[in-house]
């Protein structure tokens, strides 16, 4: 192949000789029925459908081959289907419609206990391409000055990929490791596996007893009657696969296409200016695994909560998971934008580089989403401590069901656990609330300003308060920032945070809260009688929620007189 061709995967795609491609958009122009003699059509070939099939040259090119794997990254998926950097950036982005096997990339794991692993199965029979003496006699050169594509399908290399994705989900995460362990051997068993003469799979009751709770979802460029759905379905499935591409190939597909730049051919045409660097496409792929993750985790501490009837819980996890998307998809978009500007000249790649800069100051990073997510684990933990005390007690949340259990005359003793600090609001995902409301984030098109007014530090810097009659020297608090708290009615914070400083008074045995933005330098606590004592005190809130509470010092109001 000339050093200028560049090769991809087909993902489902029907790129064939002498189709027009855009590596700009990654879109590709159908070209004129090869099984007859069509008029031109402006702007989808340059040569005719006759002409391409004159001079193509075929080679068999058989291969069988077989793959096993554990993990459900994307790396992994995209390793399998040997998709390239260019190519797995644009998928990314949205930029690419996968069908076929290569749906298998947006077959994710939904949940921590999902246990998975998955069979490939390949095949190619040949390969297709273009002569030299094709590309030297363009018969519609006026396609050129079009500029509706980049490159050209110069050779094509056909077969049929399929995916078997085996999954178990693990009633808790002690026997995880037992089950994933069984899905993998017998997984790998299955080439292995007999079939009887009736057509049935030869498998003992205990070997079936091991796979009852599989499931199976099918990803695959071959025509099946009936997807499998059981892992005996599957092996009946696998059994038949080389079959199904025909007697003479018939059913193959594109696996792996080449693609020539029009540039080459004439300089009028289109090109790519420049790609996006490998380094760029790894962190790009990073953010998006660690969203994804994020989504994981909430769905398992969701089912997690259902289990014992956490409703407080089970709201926050919905309204974080809610955020999340809000966040991954106008993200994801703008990624798509902003390749599409690299590849066509008309932007940097050091946009791309201020987009991953932006997500990485959000609330919405790895470290952050992890922080608050294993403060909602703590909590559920917690609860089951509590509950697995009182095995064989059915739970009942509160509403009108507990209203009913408590004044039933047939229930002796009714447990009433209350846990008040599951009540309270959330500032980490009053931040996240904070962060999607922003028209800059929601455009991305200054990164700087956004930056700025987006996205605070971790934690509340403060200056030390002060009055007349007493002064507190500034601690030590989360990050090393500095606090301090003020002996009255009035105080001053300096700095902007994501939290907000929160200042207590107590007013008899009660506390009165107050929660100010990050931006707010000044603070009063309205509604303290005169010649009274009291206590005040600065907790300071990280970008995650959590808080670290200052020192309680003693103040006195002035009487009326004074």
């Amino acid at each position: 192949m000339n050093s200028e061709t560049i090769e991809i995967a087909a993902l489902g795609r029907p790129l064939h000789p002498g189709m027009l491609y855009d590596q700009v958009l990654y879109l590709y122009t159908l070209t004129p029925s090869s099984q007859a003699v069509t008029p031109f059509i402006p702007g989808v070939s340059l040569w005719d459908g006759a002409a391409i099939e004159k001079d193509l040259s075929v080679k068999p090119q058989p291969r069988t081959s077989f793959h096993f794997t554990a993990s459900d990254s994307f790396s992994e998926k995209s390793s399998l289907l040997d998709v390239s950097a260019s190519l797995k950036a644009s998928f990314l982005g949205g930029l690419v419609e996968v069908g076929g096997s290569a749906s298998y990339l947006k077959d994710r794991e939904s949940s921590m206990l999902q246990c998975r692993v998955t069979m490939q199965y390949k095949q190619t029979t040949q390969f297709k391409q273009l002569t030299m003496t094709q590309l030297g006699h363009v018969t519609y050169p006026e396609v050129f000055d079009q500029q509706t594509a980049t490159h050209v399908v110069t050779a094509v290399l056909y077969g049929a990929e399929a995916f078997m994705v085996f999954d178990q989900t693990a009633s808790a995460e002690e026997d995880k490791q037992d089950i994933q362990g069984n899905l993998g051997i017998t997984v790998k068993a299955i080439p292995t596996i007999e079939i009887s003469g009736s057509g049935k799979v030869v498998m003992t009751d205990k070997q079936k007893r091991k796979v009852e709770k599989f499931s199976c979802t099918f990803h695959g460029d071959f025509i099946l009657k009936q997807n499998p759905s059981t892992y005996e379905e599957a092996v009946l499935v696998y059994k038949g696969l080389p079959k199904l591409l025909g007697e003479k190939g018939e059913n193959v597909v594109p696996v792996r296409v080449w693609l020539y730049p029009l540039k080459s051919l004439d300089s009028k045409a289109a090109r790519l200016e420049r790609e996006i660097q490998k380094e760029q496409v790894s962190c790009v792929e990073d953010v998006m695994e660690q969203l994804h993750e994020a989504e994981m985790r909430a769905n398992s501490l969701t089912n997690q909560c259902e289990a014992i009837k956490v409703t407080d819980i089970i709201d926050k996890m919905t309204k974080f998971q809610r955020k999340l998307r809000d966040y991954t998809v106008p993200l994801q978009q703008n990624l798509g934008r902003v390749l599409i500007a690299i590849r066509a000249g008309t932007e940097e790649e050091q946009k791309l580089a201020n987009i991953l800069k932006f997500h990485e100051e959000s609330s919405f990073t790895q470290t952050k989403m992890n922080k608050w997510l294993d403060e909602k684990e703590s909590e559920i933990g917690v609860l089951r401590a509590y509950i697995d005390l009182l095995q064989n007690v059915p739970i009942v949340p509160p509403g009108p069901e507990l209203n009913t259990v408590i004044f039933a005359p047939q229930n002796p003793t009714v447990f009433m656990l209350t846990f008040t600090s599951l009540k309270y609001e959330e500032p980490y995902l009053s931040n996240l609330s904070e962060c999607l409301a922003l028209a800059e984030f929601r455009r991305m098109e200054d990164i700087s300003v956004a930056l700025r007014h987006s996205f605070k530090e971790e934690a509340l810097p403060c200056t030390e308060w002060s009055t007349e009659r007493y002064r507190a020297w500034p601690r030590r608090g989360p990050g090393g920032a500095q606090g301090g708290a003020q002996g009255g009615a009035q105080g001053g914070a300096q700095g902007g945070a994501q939290g907000g400083a929160q200042g207590d008074a107590e007013i008899g045995a009660a506390w009165t809260i107050t929660d100010t933005p990050g931006n707010q330098t000044e603070l009063t606590v309205s509604g303290l009688r005169p010649n009274t004592q009291y206590q005040v005190r600065l907790s300071l809130v990280t970008a995650e929620g959590t808080s670290q509470p200052g020192s309680v010092i003693q103040i006195h109001t002035k009487d009326k007189d004074h």
